[in-house]
């Protein structure tokens, strides 16, 4: 393409377009810094209308109120389910409570049904109130015999050795029965016997049983004498080599001494073979004023024993010593004896001064009849004893 020729340099005047760009500039300046401000615009003005929406709503809705009322709600749920975790808590301990309250009203009349059998007419129930009652049938039992106190005091305490506290440390515990077959009859007399054999013997780290029942006392002496020999010699009457557990209170006049059993009383299973030799001891020593004080019962016992074997068919003291003393003297003696001074009936009578010497007359008198109304008899009760210097 050919070049066009210029004749001249034609000069026109811009700045009406240079003022017209400069303004669109500027135009577009602005523009770009708007567009570049938009996203914080929008987000100012969007809080400011979210500002003002709350504070519509705080203003119409009472927002601080509410938020109280939530705060103070939250606590109570709070509370409440602390509270609920406290309830549980009880509720545990109290089925604890109830199933150990069953197991020990269960224990109790596990042992109740060995003092009377299968068919006792007691049973102990855990009542509402948690209380243990004692029933007689489907009756609450509220006369209870003494017999039958003792028996229900007996089984309550079996049953508390076997609370957790007692029974991991029985092995080292000291138990002391004392007298548990006060008031009961003979059948209860041996179930106790054989629930101290099965439930105490050998489970405590010491066991003592005391009892003023003979009959117990033998069954006891024969339980646990078997475990140990006996290594004194009856014959000689060497109380202190016996090795076994058994001993006897002995009371004198100003106090009392526990001592090893009078071989006697180990030998023999007769409380009757050891009146008569208490009656044998009081002809040796009659200067213990609490032996002068407690022999003529002694002897009253002896002489009962004797009678109900040798005349069963007479009735009353009276008559049987008629028949042991023809003698009326002697007689009336004797009686005063047995029937006045072994009978402390009331302060005068406990008060009333005897000697021992009337005491010894009436001892001799009876030992004087019983050898003449039955003499083989009587020398087969002084062989029984010893020693024979006791009858010289």
């Amino acid at each position: 393409m050919d070049a066009v020729p210029m004749d001249g340099l034609v000069l026109h005047d811009c700045s009406r377009l240079t003022e017209a760009a400069e303004g669109l500039n500027e135009t577009i300046g602005q523009h770009n810094q708007r567009t570049t401000e938009f996203d914080r615009i929008r987000q100012e003005r969007l809080q400011a209308l979210k500002k003002h929406y709350a504070a519509q709503f705080s203003t119409g809705w009472d927002y601080k109120k509410r938020k109280e009322e939530i705060q103070h709600r939250t606590d109570e749920i709070s509370r409440l389910n602390a509270r609920i975790d406290e309830i549980d808590k009880e509720n545990q301990q109290i089925l604890t409570k109830v199933s150990e309250m069953a197991k020990g009203a269960d224990s109790l009349n596990w042992y109740i049904t060995r003092y009377f059998g299968q068919d006792s007419p007691l049973s102990i129930h855990v009542d509402a109130d948690d209380a243990f009652r004692v029933y007689r049938g489907e009756m609450l039992a509220n006369n209870l015999s003494e017999g039958e106190k003792t028996a229900i005091s007996f089984a309550h305490f079996l049953t508390s050795l076997k609370d957790r506290n007692i029974k991991d440390v029985l092995g080292e515990t000291i138990v002391y029965v004392d007298d548990p077959v006060s008031s009961l009859d003979r059948n209860h007399l041996y179930n106790t016997y054989a629930l101290i054999a099965a439930c105490l013997k050998k489970k405590c780290g010491q066991l003592f049983v005391s009892t003023h029942n003979f009959e117990f006392f033998n069954l006891l002496k024969d339980e646990f004498k078997a475990q140990h020999t006996k290594k004194c010699n009856f014959a000689t009457r060497n109380n202190d080599a016996c090795s076994a557990p058994l001993f006897q209170v002995v009371r004198g006049k100003d106090n009392a001494s526990i001592k090893n059993l009078d071989c006697l009383l180990c030998h023999f299973k007769s409380e009757y073979l050891f009146l008569f030799y208490q009656l044998c001891e009081f002809r040796v020593d009659v200067t213990d004023d609490y032996t002068v004080f407690t022999i003529p019962n002694l002897l009253r016992r002896f002489l009962e024993a004797y009678f109900a074997f040798m005349h069963p068919a007479k009735r009353g003291l009276a008559d049987n010593l008629t028949e042991l003393f023809p003698d009326a003297e002697i007689r009336k003696m004797v009686h005063k004896i047995l029937d006045e001074f072994s009978h402390n009936e009331n302060t005068e009578r406990v008060f009333q001064l005897y000697t021992a010497e009337e005491i010894f007359k009436a001892i001799e008198a009876t030992f004087i009849a019983l050898e003449k109304a039955r003499p083989e008899y009587f020398r087969e009760l002084r062989a029984c004893i010893t020693p024979e210097s006791n009858f010289d």
